[in-house]
């Protein structure tokens, strides 16, 4: 099946189906008080109540409908517990974040694309404990701030191409994001977008998002349906899957023998991917299996980290062509800060907590992953009363957590910094939208590298260009439609906008950093 789960199969595979759902059903355990939600059908429970679109608005809906935090939804005798409340989120993601640490399986994903290497949908475990540990050493607290000069680089670059060419903003975005990662982890140099390793890498990432939307293809429901063969009735997924799993199996191996290649023959320049080789080499502690471990986290910085920074520079200047005002006081601000005469570096970004609200308005306003990756409860236990057994799988819903208007005030479909902001400072009492980057142990380790780069990219954008609506031949204003794609991942749809330097000074500024 290539389709969503509404779509016609085969007999045979629903034959399998059938069999499966029903083994699961009379081998499980005596019926559990679960969390309200929709009627399901026999057998199939809930499929055709999963929307093939914007899931996480059908089920904030679902919440308010029945008036709980948490929802069920039963998928072919599995329980999904979608939750709703930032309480809900805290009480069970965060306070009992050991019993909710793994995943559910991915066979689509790992079992037949080979994206077991990413730490995101790694069980959690030896291997993705070892992952986790790298991520830290190098992103945790303020180590992060070790790359801020390959951030403020990249920044720059993205200047030029802006100034350049305006009208390809988007693949500038995406080239800028993927050269600044690249380089960071394993000393490639990408000059363009049609770098071989910038390539594979995008590739990877294109068939992760095309697989992991809910409801893309059956055999997540019915894993058994992976051992069918290729040229079976139904078995289109297993034809994809090959496919994909092309530059996925390629994104981590060509990458790091780029290291050691580059190691060999003495051009080697400084990454973290080096920097690890050499300490196995020094400690004589070269094994497979640290290898693998090691690749697996290199290609994994690029699979969490490129699309989180390119969707929510997209977002900022969509929301810098709607909302002019909020511009124009992003540009007052950061103008202080630098005097007018320069391009701001980190150190001004502390001085600016506008700069921030805008950073966490970003965040907020458009959620790159707006359903956070499934958890799996790995032990029975209960919320207010209901039921959450073993085996379950738990969806945090980040789009409605950030649109709560009990949190973050009225309005929160507009982009409103100042929502951040009280008496010129930010305003503690409204917290950054961490739920961005996910929930307990499995929050996004990369995310202080992900913020600090958006930061000082928003920064230097609004220090020389002014972004405005398009106009077409006609002189007629061309209005962005501010929609967005649904998926595991969400973009702003493409949209036409104007991009000019502020000024001379601004060109100048722009220039003096070539």
């Amino acid at each position: 099946m290539q389709g969503g789960v509404g779509q016609r199969i085969s007999d045979i595979v629903a034959f399998v189906a059938l069999v499966y759902t029903l083994n699961r059903l009379l081998s499980s355990k005596p019926k559990h008080h679960l969390p309200p939600g929709p009627k399901g059908l026999p057998i199939i429970g809930n499929v055709y109540d999963i929307p093939e679109k914007f899931e996480w608005v059908t089920y904030r809906e679902l919440t308010r409908q029945f008036g709980s935090a948490i929802i069920t939804l039963n998928l072919m005798g599995v329980p999904v517990i979608v939750i709703n409340s930032r309480e809900a989120a805290k009480d069970l993601l965060e306070r009992r974040s050991l019993i909710y640490a793994d995943r559910p399986d991915f066979p689509m994903l790992n079992d037949l694309m080979g994206f077991g290497w990413e730490t995101a949908f790694a069980h959690y475990g030896e291997v993705w404990n070892a992952h986790r540990k790298i991520f830290y050493q190098e992103f945790g607290g303020s180590n992060a701030a070790i790359y801020n000069h390959q951030q403020v680089d990249s920044a720059r670059f993205l200047l030029r191409r802006l100034l350049d060419d305006p009208e390809v903003f988007m693949d500038s975005i995406r080239l800028m994001a993927g050269r600044m990662i690249l380089g960071i982890t394993y000393g490639i140099n990408v000059k363009a977008a049609d770098d071989y390793y910038l390539q594979i890498a995008e590739a990877s990432l294109k068939a992760m998002a095309a697989a992991a939307n809910a409801g893309s293809f059956l055999v997540d429901i019915f894993p058994l349906l992976r051992f069918t063969p290729d040229w079976f009735p139904g078995a289109g997924f297993k034809r994809k899957a090959k496919e994909w799993r092309k530059p996925i199996v390629a994104m981590p191996a060509v990458t790091m023998d780029f290291v050691e290649q580059s190691i060999k023959n003495g051009s080697a320049k400084p990454s973290i991917a080096y920097k690890y080789l050499s300490q196995m080499d020094a400690d004589e502690a070269r094994t497979r299996e640290a290898e693998e471990i090691l690749s697996g986290t290199m290609a994994s910085f690029y699979a969490g980290g490129a699309d989180t920074t390119v969707s929510t520079l997209c977002s900022f200047v969509l929301a810098m062509v709607l909302y002019p005002e909020v511009q124009k006081k992003g540009q007052a601000a950061v103008d202080e800060a630098t005097g007018s005469g320069r391009l701001p570096e980190f150190n001004d970004c502390k001085s600016i907590p506008y700069l921030q609200a805008i950073v966490n308005e970003v965040l907020r306003w458009a959620p790159v992953v707006p359903l956070a990756i499934s958890h799996r409860c790995s032990e029975d236990n209960k919320y207010h009363g209901y039921d959450i057994p073993a085996g379950a799988t738990v969806v945090g819903n980040v789009w409605a957590l950030l649109n709560d208007e009990s949190t973050y005030g009225p309005d929160t479909h507009k982009f409103r910094p100042d929502r951040f902001m009280k008496d010129g400072n930010l305003n503690p009492a409204v917290p950054f939208p961490s739920e961005a980057f996910g929930f307990g142990r499995r929050k996004c380790p990369g995310r202080n590298l992900a913020v600090a780069s958006v930061k000082i990219t928003i920064a230097s954008l609004l220090a020389v260009f002014e972004f405005g609506k398009a106009v077409d031949d006609d002189g007629k204003t061309v209005e962005p439609s501010g929609e967005y794609t649904s998926g595991m991942l969400s973009y702003p749809m493409p949209f036409k906008c104007s991009i000019r330097p502020r000024s001379d000074a601004a060109i100048s500024m722009i220039n003096l950093e070539d």
